[in-house]
């Protein structure tokens, strides 16, 4: 096996974190909040996020963090997180998915 056969099985075998800026994170609660729509896709996310690149890596992220499912439907977990009431408890769910390490 050479080098590069093993870089990329390391590369392919990490672990991949979801990142979202916060700043778009609160812009799509606070769009959330006046209400959920029944599939969040690129057309959904364009209001907020400019840049299509970002808006893929933004919907990969929240498709990580279970928000939405495979067909870009919003999951149980994201009413409870648009739910001002049991927000507190959701992020704590997302995070304990995430880095179970923790």
């Amino acid at each position: 096996m050479t080098e590069d056969n093993v870089g990329g099985q390391d590369k392919a075998n990490r672990t991949w974190y979801p990142y979202v800026t916060k700043v778009q994170f609160d812009k799509f609660l606070s769009r959330l909040e006046r209400n959920v729509p029944e599939q969040i896709d690129r057309d959904y996310m364009r209001a907020i996020i400019r840049t299509p690149s970002m808006i893929h890596r933004f919907l990969r992220g929240i498709e990580a963090m279970n928000l939405i499912d495979g067909d870009q439907q919003p999951t149980d977990l994201l009413q409870r997180l648009v739910d001002q009431e049991s927000r507190k408890q959701a992020l704590v769910e997302i995070l304990q998915d995430l880095y179970p390490e923790l």
